[in-house]
């Protein structure tokens, strides 16, 4: 029961982006088999599919969970399971914050726009505090579900001690020096990213205004089809001046 109540937990999780929910999966399903209750190939491969389809549109909580049955089947134990693919996890996504960082140094611009919640833009721009890199960030006034994903990235990013604010369509003007980065939950490799509401405004916005949008989307996002849940959308390749991926 505990176990369902979990996987249960992980369809509600609307707060965290695709890394963490993939991550929050793993851990389940490592905790699992850890633990006596799964005494069967059936009931481990049943696990797997309930994991999964806790999120079904959701392409990293799918990659990596069945990553980590693939690592089961090999004889590898939970606790390595989780150590290989939270360190790939992570090796992936220092990789895209680097070429991310990469441009962002090159254009030089003081303003970063973003929308939606994204916990990997969220490490870029800790990491390009680090290196005392002088920007502000915009968030673009992203609401689902009466939750404000701007606020939380505003909050997020005043914790760190970087200057922010939430900005609309109004407040974007064509001579602002900028450049737009979000995140992505999904990949679709020569179609375009599947993003959090309102990823496709945002991103049909800054192409009026000729803003970059730039991407960051690790391999374990990608996927062969468009999945949409409610609360995302997609935007198709043409809307985004580069994809950052490992």
């Amino acid at each position: 029961m505990e176990l369902q109540k979990q996987i249960g937990e992980l369809a509600n999780d609307f707060e965290n982006g695709s890394s963490v929910i993939a991550k929050k999966g793993l851990q389940l399903f490592v905790d699992a088999l850890n633990s006596s209750d799964l005494n069967s190939e059936y009931r481990i491969k049943k696990l797997k599919e309930e994991i999964i389809n806790a999120k079904p549109s959701m392409s990293a909580l799918k990659n990596i969970i069945n990553q980590a049955y693939e690592l089961y089947q090999q004889g590898l134990v939970a606790d390595s399971i989780k150590k290989y693919l939270l360190d790939k996890m992570n090796d992936e996504t220092m990789r895209c914050i680097d070429l991310a960082k990469q441009k962002i140094f090159e254009m030089n611009f003081p303003v970063i726009l973003t929308c939606s919640f994204s916990s990997t833009v969220l490490k870029l721009f800790e990491s390009l505090k680090k290196d005392s890199y002088s920007f502000q960030v915009y968030a673009y006034k992203s609401i689902w579900r009466n939750r404000d994903y701007s606020e939380q990235m505003i909050d997020a990013c005043k914790k760190m001690g970087i200057e922010s604010k939430q900005i609309e369509s109004k407040d974007l003007n064509d001579n602002l020096p900028s450049i737009g980065i979000i995140g992505a939950d999904s990949q679709i490799p020569d179609k375009g990213v599947v993003n959090g509401v309102p990823s496709l405004e945002f991103a049909k916005l800054l192409k009026s205004k000729k803003i970059g949008l730039y991407v960051i989307a690790e391999s374990f996002k990608k996927s062969d089809e468009v999945h949409i849940a409610d609360g995302f959308e997609f935007v198709e390749s043409y809307l985004i001046s580069r994809i950052f991926f490992d």
